[in-house]
Parts: structure tokens; C-alpha cells; sequence
């Protein structure tokens, strides 16, 4: 009996041994595998670090060159200081129009009858429709304006039973070749639980925010962004009447405001805050500095209803370009469409035998 005891314990003692001696074979094989498994993963992780490097260099090199595109663009308008009068030969029935980069924004009939904006390039004598149409029972157009590289924005109001309700508001940016890029919705920033917004211009800085302008209302300019969040607005005040807006060659929105016959100009900042004014800088006018744009060989260009334009520069004095007594047009009959960016004022109008004008005049020093 001591022996077959003797016996079993032995066996017992190898073939313990030797599961140890497995189970210490086992763990080796896998932790070669963990090691193995995680330089795949790290290789892995390395080639997606690799790769999203790749595409943030390309999406990068992309946005460069689509800027460095967007400048030489930007750059090949030259100064003017040719006039012309051109006599527009469309069928549309023009309703207003607004001056762009190198185009003519207007807004006319379709042949169904509806509304639609309509683009001429500077010089031509008839226009192309673009893809912004709308039924006339539920939009109007209130104003319109063009942004630095030539597209228009264009302000819509509601409209129900023929009647304009200002219950809604949204801006429609339409490219110069007639696309529609998006709308904007403005109607929470422009009015409140005890005052309503009813704009009278519009104005886009160069980064793109927009800038709602009201001459009578107790918010003067609303500002909001691309996406139609409001960044800011500036007040009315009995000491400060604003008349015009708009921007200026250095990218920047201006006002013009008048106080007691005392004309001045001053930037709007993004917050609405009033800044960088310059005081009584403009001649007294019989009409309103309202129509405000960029120069060539300066920074802001002023015309006001009936008077001269004038090119108001870093002297902080305003030089008149434009004598008013040269002017070849009826002010009170024709329709300012703003500066163009060769340095012209565009101008429309009808003759004696209601044929539509388009004039380009020089404000090139």
C-alpha cells in the first residue's frame, strides 16, 4: 500500500509540473501576440495620423488657393474714367436694380409673372435671369446690396393679402451668375415685444456680416453674421440722424449721420458700436448723403440726392469728384444703383420716349 502511494504521488508530481510548464508555455504565446497585435495597431493609428495629415495639408493647400484665387479676381478691375450711356435694349420690366463688383443686379416679371432677379454685366445691353424667383403674393423685395466680390443680397419681406406684414424677413444671396447661394432668416433680430425693424438698406463688410440699416426706427443698424446670428445694433438718437450706409475700399461699413445741418461719417463696428467718426466732414446738402460706397483712389465715395460726389480720403476731408452741376441726368427721376469697382456711379433712368438708361460716370480722380 506505502508503495502504490509512493507510485501516485509521483505521477501526480510530473503531470503537475508539467501543466505549470504548459500553462507558462501558453501565457508566452500570448503575450508574443499582445505585443505582435498592438505594433499592428500602433502601425494602424500611425497611418490614420498620416493620412488625416494628408487631408488637413490638401484642405488647407485648397482654401489658399481658392483665396489666392479670389484675390487675383478681385484684382483685375481697373479704374474707368470712360462714361457711357447705354441704352438697355431687355424686355424686363425693371423694378429696382443695385450696382455690383462688375454686374447690375434687378429684380422684374418672369414670363409666368413672377418676380425675378435679373444680372447684366457692366457695359451690356441686355441681362440673363437668374434661379432666384418668387411669387409676389408671398415676398417682397424691401432692398438690396452687394457684398465685396460681387454678389447680391437681396431683403425679402412677407407679404399676406397683398398686404406687406414684416412678419417674416430673410435675405436671399444670389452669385453673379445666377445662382441662389442660401437665404438668411432675420426675423427674430428685427423686431421685439415692443418695436419692429422696417430696414431701409443693407450693407456686407468684407467678412461677410450684414448690416440692416432703418432711418426712422429706434433700432437704426442691426448687425448679424452669415448665419443670422445678431452680433450687435446701434440706436437712433435725436442728435444723430443716420442717412446712408455702406462700405468703404477698406472693407469696413460706414454711415453717414447728420446733426443740426452738420454732416459726418463714422465706421460701425460688428457690435453696432460707433466708431472712428470724423465730424462734419461733408458739405451741407439739400438732399441726403445717401447712397455710400468704395473708391479706387479712395476710401469711401458720397453722393447725396441733387448734390456732388465726393471722395472722402485719410485727410479726413471730403474732395468733390463730381460737380452736381455736371451731372447729365434728372436726380429726382433716376435711380442711384451705387459705385461699381473700376470707380463709376451707375446710374438708370428713363428718357423722354421712356427708353431705360444705364450710365456709368467717373468719380476717378
Amino acid at each position: 500500500m506505502q508503495l502504490i502511494f509512493s507510485i501516485v504521488r509521483l505521477l501526480y508530481n510530473k503531470v503537475m509540473k508539467n501543466l505549470y510548464k504548459n500553462i507558462f508555455l501558453i501565457l508566452i504565446v500570448l503575450l508574443l501576440n499582445g505585443c505582435s497585435n498592438d505594433s499592428d495597431i500602433n502601425s494602424n493609428i500611425n497611418g490614420a495620423e498620416n493620412v488625416a495629415d494628408t487631408q488637413t495639408e490638401a484642405v488647407a493647400e485648397s482654401t489658399e488657393n481658392r483665396n489666392m484665387k479670389e484675390e487675383d479676381s478681385l484684382s483685375v478691375v481697373q479704374p474707368s474714367n470712360q462714361q457711357e450711356d447705354i441704352i438697355y435694349n431687355g424686355e424686363e420690366n425693371i423694378q429696382d436694380a443695385v450696382a455690383g463688383r462688375e454686374h447690375i443686379f434687378f429684380y422684374g416679371y418672369t414670363e409666368n409673372g413672377e418676380h425675378c432677379i435679373y444680372i447684366m454685366k457692366n457695359g451690356e445691353t441686355t441681362a440673363v435671369q437668374s434661379e432666384a424667383e418668387w411669387d409676389e403674393k408671398d415676398k417682397r423685395i424691401k432692398c438690396m446690396a452687394t457684398d465685396v466680390t460681387g454678389n447680391c443680397y437681396v431683403l425679402m419681406v412677407s407679404v399676406t393679402e397683398d398686404y406687406v406684414d414684416y412678419k417674416t424677413m430673410e435675405i436671399m444671396k444670389v452669385s453673379t451668375d445666377g445662382k441662389v447661394l442660401g437665404t438668411i432668416d432675420v426675423s427674430d433680430h428685427i423686431k421685439g415685444s415692443d418695436w419692429q425693424m422696417l430696414p431701409d438698406g443693407i450693407s456686407i463688410d468684407s467678412d461677410g456680416n450684414i448690416y440692416l440699416f432703418s432711418e426712422a426706427d429706434k433700432y437704426g443698424i442691426v448687425v448679424v453674421n452669415e448665419d443670422g446670428d445678431m452680433l450687435g445694433y446701434l440706436e437712433n438718437k435725436s442728435e444723430r440722424y443716420i442717412e446712408g450706409i455702406g462700405r468703404g475700399k477698406d472693407g469696413a461699413v460706414y454711415i453717414v449721420y447728420s446733426n443740426a445741418g452738420e454732416y459726418s461719417l463714422g465706421m460701425i463696428a460688428v457690435n453696432g458700436e460707433l466708431i472712428n467718426t470724423h465730424e462734419n466732414v461733408l458739405p451741407e446738402s439739400v438732399g441726403k448723403y445717401k447712397y455710400i460706397g468704395s473708391g479706387t483712389d479712395s476710401n469711401l465715395l458720397v453722393y447725396g440726392k441733387t448734390g456732388s460726389i465726393y471722395a472722402y480720403t485719410d485727410e479726413l476731408e471730403a474732395e468733390e469728384r463730381v460737380d452736381k452741376g455736371d451731372m447729365t441726368f434728372d436726380a429726382y427721376e433716376a435711380k442711384i444703383l451705387g459705385f461699381l469697382a473700376d470707380g463709376r456711379m451707375a446710374v438708370s433712368y428713363l428718357d423722354n420716349e421712356q427708353m431705360r438708361h444705364f450710365l456709368y460716370l467717373p468719380t476717378v480722380k
